[in-house]
């Protein structure tokens, strides 16, 4: 009697899934940080390989990206919200069309995040932002590329759009530089790169880089406190937050206007260049749609408003398609009901990062917290974290998803109980 098993099949073989996402996240980086504006005929194909590649992806790992979706269900609220947004828009197609892109890219970035480890999804950015560096320092000297500065203020634009959005681009290269040598242990040699290329940033004359530029601190820090307890890590940062806090006041008693001196230092006035005259007519125009705004993205270009936003145009900046606020947008578009979803899904990802950073210490854990803590900032001054395409709002997804993969638990108790000593 035969009693020999039949022979094994060879185990099938399966390209990594990060084979896939970490160049597409490349990809996608530099396109959503602008970087294809002065190559136009080309980016709607590049965006275009991004969803072919993308839905192909999500397609073929169905179950998975199901049951990614089901586990990090809070991120899917505002795509939600957007596409809902059409029973009641003014602009029912704009609306369907820039929901469903928002849609596309948070799913698109729950998969990123489960498919790579920080450490590559920092790779991807950094590249990503590298290129978009070394082609806006080549636009200096090469005619196809020019303009490299904006005509009427004379500031660093390189290959980007414009100054706001070239100046964040560079921001984000010069956190990514610094965390690739906090990686990879060459962060003396990184920390004197990023000295060579806060010039240019500063040339864009942008608010929000500076923005971000002071988030870079979290990432400086943490080689100091890497090998510390959690207790440790957390008071360095409160102390670091007092300190800041008491120095806004003393040079506040002290009569010294800090915010008009940093400002005007950047060629911008105390109202942030005509923001708070944008913020204060969103709100008034929201006055009349306070609980679910116009719809989703059906405000900007709408002829049924050409009146309010022709008047902003005409006498702020004929370029805005945006309130200059994440908050003012929302309330805009999707009304409180999305301000306090926003709130809920941000917020509580900020505290993820910061949780992952004092648990773990590590250079991953302080670049995606100094990338949540730039997002946050940045979303009282601009349009960002509730676009399509848009790239804080796709690293804030990742974040959500790294947080709950890849992150150590962290019990939020500031003094370890005294062990109990039992005696006979």
């Amino acid at each position: 009697m035969n009693t020999d098993s039949p022979p094994e099949a060879p185990p099938r073989k399966y390209i990594p899934e990060s084979f896939i996402a970490a160049p597409l996240l490349f990809l996608t980086v530099y396109l959503a940080l602008g970087g294809m504006v002065k190559f136009s005929p080309f980016s709607s194909l590049m965006w275009g390989v991004v969803y072919l590649v993308g839905f192909g992806w999500m397609l073929i790992t169905l179950r998975r990206t199901l049951m990614l979706l089901g586990r990090f269900w809070p991120l899917l609220l505002l795509p939600a919200m957007a596409l809902i947004s059409a029973f009641w828009s003014e602009d029912v197609a704009k609306t369907i069309r820039t929901g469903i892109q928002f849609t596309f890219s948070t799913i698109l970035a729950v998969r990123f995040g489960a498919a790579l480890t920080p450490t590559t999804a920092t790779n991807s950015v950094f590249l990503a932002t590298l290129l978009g560096f070394c082609l806006s320092v080549l636009a200096l000297v090469a005619p196809p590329l020019q303009p490299a500065f904006e005509y009427f203020n004379d500031a660093f634009i390189g290959i980007y759009v414009q100054k706001t959005v070239a100046g964040l681009a560079l921001a984000i290269f010069v956190m990514a530089l610094c965390a690739r040598g906090a990686i990879g242990n060459f962060r003396v040699a990184s920390i004197l790169l990023a000295i060579c290329v806060l010039p240019f940033v500063a040339l864009t004359k942008s608010v929000s880089a500076f923005v971000v530029l002071g988030c870079l601190s979290i990432i400086l820090v943490q080689g100091l406190v890497k090998h510390r307890e959690a207790t440790t890590r957390f008071a360095i940062l409160i102390l670091t937050g007092l300190f800041v806090v008491t120095s806004m006041l003393t040079l506040w008693i002290d009569r010294f206007d800090l915010a008009a001196f940093l400002l005007e230092s950047v060629g911008k006035s105390t109202t942030l260049t005509g923001r708070t005259d944008i913020w204060q007519l969103g709100i008034e125009l929201t006055e009349d749609y306070p609980l679910l705004g116009f719809g989703y993205a059906a405000f900007w270009g709408n002829p049924v408003f050409a009146e309010e936003w022709g008047f902003i145009h005409a006498s702020i900046d004929p370029r805005l398609n945006g309130f200059h606020s994440l908050y003012v947008e929302a309330l805009a578009s999707t009304g409180i009901v999305s301000v306090v979803m926003i709130v809920l899904v941000y917020y509580w990802t900020l505290l993820r990062s910061l949780s992952w950073f004092l648990a773990s210490g590590s250079a991953e854990a302080a670049f995606w917290l100094a990338i949540m803590t730039s997002a946050i900032a940045v979303s009282f001054v601009d349009n960002v974290l509730y676009a399509e395409h848009e790239f804080f709002h796709m690293m804030a997804t990742m974040i959500f998803v790294f947080t709950g993969l890849h992150a150590p638990r962290l019990k939020w108790r500031l003094f370890q109980p005294r062990p109990v000593v039992r005696t006979i």
